[in-house]
């Protein structure tokens, strides 16, 4: 049990934990070592504190007497820096009510192991999650597949055949069944790391493989790039905006997502760029051929007076965020295959530049990859049919027997 120390006390911050030092084990003869802690109370909760083990590994704790029988607890909340100061600080606030009130923290959250499920804990990690661009999508996923598939489940009885039947119910589509799998195993994770609060030792979701996904391979013929064009030209008085970022898409090769997120202030019409895309490698800066820069001398006739390439049509303030509806009517009117996805219009991109000779290292360059391991990775059949391809046209040349 750790008693609160006068001396050790201050208005803790992010910073003061994480300057931290470890401590250091205590010899003893005869004995095992003594494990020391540091430990850092706050001045501003009284009963919080955090501790580090020697490990280096550090955790919230809330100190308190319970006062029928004189029993004092240690109320573990959570581990740093899953758990920030902030957060740490309103729940010890929050526990702090409840023993006054009468409450005995330790014991209630023992009879919520046993009754909470996983709806209930699902919605206790999602207040965790830390702000960044994934928060939004990992939310979106426990909220519309974990929590309807699983949720009604005692958190501690869910085993593996569970996440096994929830991946099945969605091997329609792959790509969605594996990023639910993924969030599944994060938050069991979390759950195994928080054990004394979720009663879970073991994560469920562990040895769940991922269904394996073919590389997507579409590219469109001349019919059908005549189609969409004569499509996207009828359509382009009623729906301008729609027409100009799939179009866009396909001159540019650019992900769904870094186009339209992008202010008017990173296009500059002079060096033919734009500025500052937010790519899976860091950002980077895409150059726009002829064709791309007449969509966006014609698409700033309806969307320059805002800040956003893509307004949302909602709120101007805000970008778009999908032009879904719009993509499936143009596919259906195309005739195109319900699996071809706007994001395939960048493989369409890549495969017809490597095809028209484009050298790979070029084309690496064009659609901003990390390095050119990453296109002949992804793009390895296009190149090899190249290759074929050119050693048949060289055939007769190289032939001198």
């Amino acid at each position: 049990m750790v008693k609160q120390s006068i001396s050790n006390k201050a208005v803790i911050t992010n910073t003061l934990v994480d300057k931290m030092v470890k401590p250091n084990k205590s010899p003893r003869k005869g004995k095992e070592a003594r494990i020391n802690y540091n430990v850092l109370w706050d001045s501003k909760c009284t009963g919080l504190f955090v501790r580090m083990s020697p490990s280096g590994g550090k955790s919230w704790y809330y100190y308190y007497t319970y006062l029928p029988t004189s029993t004092t607890y240690n109320y573990f909340i959570g581990k740093y820096p899953a758990i920030k100061t902030e957060a740490a600080r309103r729940e010890g606030t929050k526990l702090a009510g409840d023993v006054a009130s009468g409450g005995n923290p330790h014991k209630d959250r023992r009879a919520d192991i046993k009754s909470g499920t996983v709806a209930e804990y699902s919605e206790q990690y999602i207040k965790t999650l830390p702000a960044k661009k994934s928060r939004d999508r990992e939310i979106k996923m426990h909220r519309l597949y974990i929590q309807p598939s699983i949720g009604k489940l005692k958190l501690k009885n869910v085993d593996p055949v569970d996440i096994e039947t929830m991946k099945v119910k969605y091997e329609a589509t792959p790509a969605q069944s594996n990023h639910i799998k993924v969030y599944t195993h994060k938050f069991f994770a979390w759950c195994v790391a928080n054990s004394r609060r979720t009663g879970v030792i073991s994560n469920p979701a562990a040895g769940i493989k991922q269904y394996k996904m073919e590389p997507r391979q579409f590219v469109m013929s001349d019919v059908v790039r005549a189609k969409m064009s004569k499509v996207l030209k009828e359509e382009v008085e009623l729906y301008p905006v729609e027409c100009y970022f799939l179009a866009l898409l396909v001159s540019t090769g650019c992900r769904t997502v870094e186009l339209f997120s992008r202010p008017w202030n990173d296009v500059d019409f002079e060096s033919a760029q734009i500025f500052n895309i937010p790519t899976k490698t860091g950002r980077k800066t895409i150059t726009l051929s002829k064709v791309s820069i007449e969509l966006l001398v014609n698409l700033a006739k309806h969307t320059s007076d805002t800040n956003w390439l893509f307004p949302s049509p909602v709120d101007e303030k805000n970008h778009r965020k999908n032009f879904r509806a719009f993509w499936y009517r143009v596919r259906d009117k195309i005739g195109l295959s319900k699996t071809v996805q706007m994001r395939d219009m960048r493989h369409h991109f890549v495969t017809d530049k490597i095809n028209n000779e484009i050298d790979v290292a070029t084309v690496s360059a064009l659609v901003n990859h990390g390095n050119i391991a990453t296109t002949v990775k992804h793009y390895a059949q296009v190149l090899q049919a190249t290759k074929l391809k050119a050693l048949k046209d060289t055939s007769k040349r190289d032939k001198l027997l």
